[in-house]
């Protein structure tokens, strides 16, 4: 290879060095080493080179966009369609296997051949009742095709998760109006019918009710259909109308229902509200005040179009005080007066606007000596599309083209618009995108998903808080902003129904004008009297301040990092700011030449922003505070962050826990090569020698050794070792059936937690292994071939804790076993602990337990040992699953585990309404959360709320830990605890 000497000029201290590789013909792993001899820091890159390996065939998944549970009658219509990358059919056969996320219950289709010379396949699969029964609807169906090549006999599949399981095939939502009414004005009600994948749901037939509270009727003026009598929603899916009410009557109620005729009447979806009046104070008071905003006939609009409407007002209006807020996400774009003499509202709409804009009207009542002034508002949200942006794509007409062949692409775009081109092989396309589903890439080619996916504030399952007020005062609140009296107006009256302000109105016209400041923690608009103010609250979490640093929290010593400042402008002009980078001793920037600050001057545009970068080097280790400062002519921001140099290369940590013990209570002494523990009992003295070898003492960075040194007492010792020393716990068992699993045991979670944080070397794994395979043979032979159960010893009556317990071992000790391991044998276990299962669903130990120390609390009574016995089950379940080995089962696997857990489940639910004990309820629960379907997530909430407020639960406040102090149930009862929460 090539070798090239850098050098490094300050004050960068960097330098970029390319190097073109050759062509790589065999595969295999790459270095490329970077030495610095003067610090003595080198850096090594490793890359590996391996074939590419082409996928085999494309498989395509259509299927319904809903099915119903009422039509369980009507099966599941799925159609396949598998090609090769190439475009030629699969010659071949597939089948389908339908679930439900996060269930356990999977059915399977029969095996069918495709169409050899389409390469398609359709098939009609009548749903099991499970996918129905006791589920909380609707559901997303997993629908997987494994499609075999005869040909080749190579499997390949392919998932779609388009289908919902629900009742009714669509959904209506009332999220984009308020249900509310103003009487003597026009109203304005909008639906919104859309699919579960929240697709807008076009030209569907609807059917529309609204009676008062006498059950007259109330006929509604369609805005989007022309034919009044077939009202159908628009191409948004959206049903607008309206209606006119002369005086209060209440509340009003709404039926809207879907016409669909390809579904039947008892499936059609159907919702029913209620409609209150805006403002209400008094059912007497016929003159109330009420202010509108009269266009509410469309809801989107295109960027470049104007929306014009007129306000229209009832009551002792004051004309000369009508306001206009503009908000854009969290940021007001406008606050105007507007002009009583034409009391409309033009507005050009822009890119800028996109997606979505927020109209506040509000205005002021004349105050006389019956009636004080109060206020009254309207709202509006308008949906913009943008128009006229981005760049548009062509192709020459020679669409196919040969290898080498040029192609001409046409970008039509505007001035200053970059452009970038990505070819991608189709082959890698599908490789990529082979774990996307079906769903997904169809809500990609939607355009209005994408609106309502980068849609701030905007929720698909609750309406926003400013389409639930039914006042002015809650209108406006919910619109961000809050009220205040002054102190100069008499202070606000507070009512059940209103609340009102007492201002001096005249001052107010005098003096309109108001402007947006902004502050570190607050933004606001404030008149120059003070009269009045309209209080925009930001807790820390929303907080837009005026500078913001984004920087790492850590570094490596003699590294280049990017300290990024940005710098916002909140007002209507451009500023000029002055930002200030100050110098940091141990830290090399563009601070460093002053010795005192970098200063950067910028000019920001209105409503913008800009970004400034300083590069950094740290040249030492530990903690140092960052401070920027940004200054206007109206306001100055200040920041502080702190920041952490590391030493450059790996860290190490060796660690070591002994036992004080210097008068030899525990008749132990630990001597290993490191460690050497001297005990003088009669001196009560405990010397402790640690010794530290380091490999390569040469690479290790000066000044980064350090000691830790840490005492905990207990009253016993403690249980559990450092992780560098849970070798100890691998070893080999020795007397009856119960420590044989137990020594199992030891062996298998040691290495399983060794493996998950990535400790377990290959020695370890070797000796690990080794030990569990003796565990496993020894195992065996306490268990009683006939059935498959096992015992403490041969000639004693089967346990159905242990048989359960080795049943857990087993399941989770395969990937240790290989070829040892018997999915048969294991089912025989599980067969033999359902067959004991009684009429009410639980589960009763057969005979005495001799190491009851070693059970914990699992084996109490029936109703632990029921939910121990379930979640052995849940979790074989997974693994047959997960492994594939319900083919290869010589038992009736599926149907046996769901009728077997469907009983214990339900003895659970009965037994946990009615104990009290903190252990049986916290295994209980974690047992339960196991089956989503047995509990509902306000139940589960009700009873781990329940559980957290037991009597034996503590909280320690120093140590900031809790638990249950359950004796020698503590640490399991806790443990089920934190399962169940996780």
């Amino acid at each position: 290879m090539e070798m090239a000497n850098l050098t490094c000029v300050a004050p960068n201290y960097f330098a970029e060095y390319s190097y073109k590789l050759p062509t790589i013909i065999n595969n295999g792993q790459w270095e490329a080493n970077v030495n610095c001899p003067i610090h003595k820091f080198n850096d090594r890159l490793t890359f590996e080179v391996r074939d590419y390996v082409a996928p085999r065939f494309r498989i395509d998944i259509d299927t319904p966009p809903v099915y119903l549970c009422t039509t369980s009658d009507e099966p599941l219509i799925i159609k396949l369609k598998a090609t090769y990358t190439f475009g030629k059919p699969v010659n071949g056969y597939a089948h389908f296997k339908i679930s439900i996320h996060r269930n356990s219950f999977e059915q399977k289709s029969k095996v069918t051949c495709l169409d050899p010379t389409t390469g398609t396949l359709e098939q009609s699969i009548t749903l099991a009742s499970n996918f129905c029964k006791n589920q909380h609807l609707p559901q997303r169906l997993l629908i997987e095709a494994i499609v075999t090549d005869l040909s080749t006999n190579q499997k390949d599949s392919a998932t779609s998760d388009r289908t919902f399981l629900a009742k009714f095939p669509y959904r209506i939502w009332t999220r984009f109006t308020n249900l509310v009414y103003r009487p003597r004005l026009a109203n304005y009600l909008a639906f919104e019918l859309t699919d579960y994948d929240n697709n807008p749901m076009a030209n569907i037939p609807i059917e529309i009710e609204m009676t008062d509270s006498n059950l007259h009727n109330i006929k509604p003026y369609i805005i989007t259909s022309d034919d009044h009598k077939n009202i159908r929603t628009d191409s948004n899916g959206l049903v607008i109308f309206t209606f006119k009410i002369e005086e209060s009557i209440g509340p009003l109620q709404i039926r809207i229902s879907s016409r669909d005729p390809k579904y039947r009447q008892e499936q059609q979806t159907t919702l029913e509200l209620s409609v209150f009046q805006f403002d209400y104070v008094n059912q007497n008071e016929n003159d109330q005040p009420v202010i509108l905003i009269s266009n509410k006939k469309q809801m989107w609009y295109q960027a470049g179009q104007h929306y014009r409407s007129s306000i229209v007002h009832d009551g002792n209006i004051d004309v000369d005080q009508i306001y206009l807020i503009i908000k854009r996400h969290e940021s007001i774009i406008q606050f105007s007066h507007i002009n009583s003499s034409s009391l409309t509202i033009d507005i050009r709409l822009t890119n800028q606007m996109a997606p979505s804009i927020r109209l506040l009207v509000f205005a002021f009542t004349r105050s006389n000596d019956q009636h004080e002034s109060r206020l009254v508002a309207d709202f509006y949200r308008i949906l913009v599309r943008q128009n006229d942006c981005g760049v548009q794509v062509k192709l020459d007409d020679n669409i196919v083209a040969k290898p080498g062949q040029n192609v001409t692409f046409t970008f039509n775009g505007h001035s200053g618009d970059v452009v970038a081109l990505t070819a991608i092989d189709e082959s890698v396309k599908i490789l990529t995108s082979k774990n996307i589903s079906s769903s997904n890439l169809k809500r990609d080619q939607s355009l209005q998903p994408i609106y309502r996916q980068f849609m701030p504030d905007f929720d698909i399952t609750n309406p926003k808080l400013y389409y639930r007020s039914t006042d002015s005062i809650s209108l406006i609140e919910d619109f961000g902003l809050t009220i205040l009296s002054t102190l100069k107006s008499s202070t606000a009256q507070i009512g059940r129904y209103r609340r009102s302000i007492q201002f001096k109105c005249d001052q107010l016209t005098k003096h309109p004008c108001c402007q947006l400041a902004q502050s570190k923690f607050k933004k606001w608009i404030s008149c120059e009297e003070k009269l009045f103010r309209l209080i925009k609250h930001l807790n820390r979490t929303d907080n837009k301040d005026c500078l913001r640093v984004s920087m790492p929290a850590t570094i490596v010593q003699y590294e280049k990092t990017e300290i990024s400042a940005t710098v916002y402008n909140y007002y209507n002009e451009s500023l000029s700011t002055t930002v200030h980078f100050y110098h940091v001793d141990g830290l090399c920037s563009d601070a460093y030449r002053s010795l005192d600050k970098a200063t950067s001057k910028v000019t920001i545009m209105a409503n913008g922003s800009e970004t400034l970068i300083f590069p950094i080097i740290a040249t030492r280790i530990g903690e140092f505070i960052l401070r920027i400062s940004a200054k206007s002519a109206i306001w100055s921001d200040f920041v502080e962050k702190n920041l952490i140099v590391l030493p450059p290369g790996e860290r190490i940590e060796y660690s070591h826990s002994s036992d004080l013990d210097p008068t030899n209570r525990s008749k132990h002494i630990n001597k290993m090569t490191e460690v050497i523990d001297e005990i003088y009992p009669e001196r009560k003295y405990q010397k402790i020698n640690i010794s530290f070898h380091v490999d390569n003492n040469a690479n290790i960075v000066p000044g980064t050794i350090y000691h830790r040194l840490s005492l905990i007492g207990r009253r016993f010792e403690p249980q559990l070792k450092s992780p560098d020393e849970l070798a100890h716990l691998i070893r080999r068992r020795k007397s009856c059936g119960e420590q044989t699993a137990f020594y199992m045991a030891f062996n298998l979670h040691t290495l399983l937690y060794l493996q998950e944080t990535g400790r377990l070397n290959r020695t370890l794994r070797k000796r690990g292994v080794r030990h569990l395979k003796r565990s496993f043979t020894d195992l065996i032979s306490y268990r009683k071939p006939m059935d498959g159960s096992f015992a403490a010893f041969i000639n004693r009556e089967s346990s159905v804790w242990l048989t359960t317990f080795v049943a857990n071992l087993l399941c989770h000790s395969e990937q240790f076993l290989g070829d040892e391991f018997d999915i048969n044998l294991l089912s025989k276990s599980l067969d033999w602990i359902m067959r004991h299962q009684s009429m009410l669903g639980s589960w009763s130990e057969l005979t005495h337990i001799h190491h009851r120390h070693a059970d914990g609390g699992s084996n109490n009574d029936d109703d632990t040992l029921t939910a121990f016995v379930l979640i052995t089950l849940h979790h074989c379940d997974s693994f047959i699953t997960r492994k594939n080995f319900s083919g290869t089962l010589q038992t009736n696997w599926s149907k046996d585990y769901l009728e077997t857990s469907r009983k214990g489940y339900g003895y659970l639910l009965d037994v946990i309404s009615r104990t009290n004990h903190s252990y049986t309820m916290a295994i209980i629960l974690y047992s339960l959360l196991l089956s989503p379907s047995s509990l509902s997530k306000t139940d589960s909430y009700n009873l781990m709320n329940h559980l957290l407020l037991q009597p034996d639960r503590h909280q320690d406040a120093k140590l900031n830990q809790m638990y249950y102090d359950m004796g020698s149930l503590t640490v399991e009862t806790s443990a089920y605890v934190l399962l169940g929460l996780g």
